[in-house]
């Protein structure tokens, strides 16, 4: 009788727990609904498990909206700074909105992305969008896939262990509409990362006397990662495959011949042929790869004729430069030579340099201001007034001496006169 007795007792004790479970799922809030986040770095994951990889992590009092759960684990709004991953080859640019490009398949996945891993080994499935759709780009490329932002149907997940019922979620959230096909699923009892460890089993409820009364264990799904064919397969005609081949092999060339010098460049050659698959109604979605390569030829050619007009005028002014150059190197000689001059050039006041014996100093100008050399009067000359030659063209004669102060030539003039500057 004892022994039935507790046997009994595990009995009313497992169904009181199983009862109070039900009472807890009875009471939990409807969908979409405000959680706040307990806890330090708590992770948000690409999938209901913890193999699966997390894509960021949130600090309590971060707020998430949750759609839905399965088991323990929480779908929730992908939360700020989330992005996804989709493949370049279904995703033409938008020229009517910058900043976003057009689906142009049906059934094209979406993968969730983390920052410090590549698309490449982004396994984990978000959803899939139709052809036509638009998404946002985020203005960067790996490989061969857009890094976008999540689109609406991209859900990610967190242990409901770390989130706190806050309240509903505001107007306009939609539920998903039906779960993500070909998504990555796992035994829920897996516990997440941040979950506390107990040495517990996972199904013991009650262990009276060494009779343990089990749950039974939840239905496994094989841990299967599939992803999306490289090229999946879309009906096109023979044509339109063919010219599809034919502008990606023009866009070959027209990279290689962007590698040459500007002045062997020569994209005309292509432009023809380009047009002749736009205009092809039959070409498909060759014709958009054509339209868009023209228009980057049409700004090829855009920048090199602002390229050549801009050399044009510098080489103009480089030679009006030099004409200008000689004309005063040939005045100044002339004016030299002419008059016997050791140098020729406006006099003015220097206000900065002095000779040690406080004798007043000069320099010589030529016709823009630019100072040839500085010049100091003789012995015989210290006490004249030069006041009249002042800004005039003078010629000086005497001798020439080192300056270690200016790192410049002084010239010791014994004579000085007015140059005469006629031709």
């Amino acid at each position: 009788m004892p022994g039935k007795m507790f046997i009994l007792v595990a009995l009313v004790l497992a169904g009181t727990c199983l009862a109070e479970n039900n009472n807890l799922a009875a009471d939990s809030p409807s969908f979409p609904y405000k959680a706040q986040v307990i806890g330090k770095a708590v992770y948000v994951r690409s999938g209901a498990a913890s193999q699966f990889y997390f894509t960021s992590q949130l600090d309590e009092p971060a707020v998430v909206t949750v759609v839905d759960k399965r088991f323990s684990w929480c779908k929730i709004v992908p939360p700020a700074g989330s992005f996804s991953w989709i493949a370049k080859e279904f995703v033409v640019l938008d020229s009517t909105q910058p900043g976003y490009g057009v689906v142009t398949n049906s059934d094209v996945r979406v993968w969730a992305g983390k920052p410090d891993l590549g698309p490449e080994d982004s396994t984990s499935p978000q959803c899939k969008i139709d052809k036509g759709e638009k998404v946002k780009l985020l203005g960067e490329e790996s490989g061969d896939y857009y890094k976008i932002a999540p689109p609406k149907d991209a859900y990610l997940w967190i242990n409901g262990e770390f989130l706190k019922y806050v309240g509903p979620a505001d107007a306009g959230i939609k539920l998903p509409k039906v779960a993500e096909a070909n998504t990555v699923t796992t035994p829920a009892a897996l516990a997440d990362a941040n979950a506390p460890k107990t040495k517990a089993e996972p199904n013991a409820v009650a262990d009276i006397n060494s009779v343990t009364v089990k749950l039974p264990e939840p239905p496994k799904t094989p841990s299967v990662v599939t992803r999306e064919p490289k090229n999946p397969i879309v009906v096109k005609s023979d044509h339109e495959m063919a010219m599809t081949r034919k502008v990606r092999g023009i866009i070959t060339q027209v990279n290689a011949e962007r590698k040459k010098p500007a002045n062997e460049q020569n994209f005309d050659q292509f432009v023809d042929g380009l047009k002749a698959i736009e205009s092809d109604e039959q070409a498909g979605l060759a014709r958009e790869y054509a339209k868009y390569q023209l228009q980057k030829i049409s700004g090829y050619h855009l920048a090199r004729q602002v390229e050549g007009n801009l050399g044009t005028q510098q080489s103009d002014l480089e030679k009006i430069r030099q004409e200008i150059q000689q004309r005063r190197l040939d005045l100044r000689s002339k004016l030299a030579i002419e008059g016997g001059y050791l140098v020729a050039g406006t006099l003015k006041k220097s206000v900065i340099y002095r000779s040690k014996a406080g004798v007043q100093r000069y320099l010589i100008a030529d016709e823009q201001g630019k100072v040839l050399c500085f010049a100091e009067a003789a012995d015989d000359l210290v006490n004249a007034d030069l006041s009249s030659y002042i800004d005039q063209i003078v010629g000086l004669k005497g001798d020439v001496l080192p300056d270690k102060v200016s790192g410049m030539s002084v010239v010791k003039f014994t004579s000085i006169e007015i140059a005469k500057t006629s031709k």
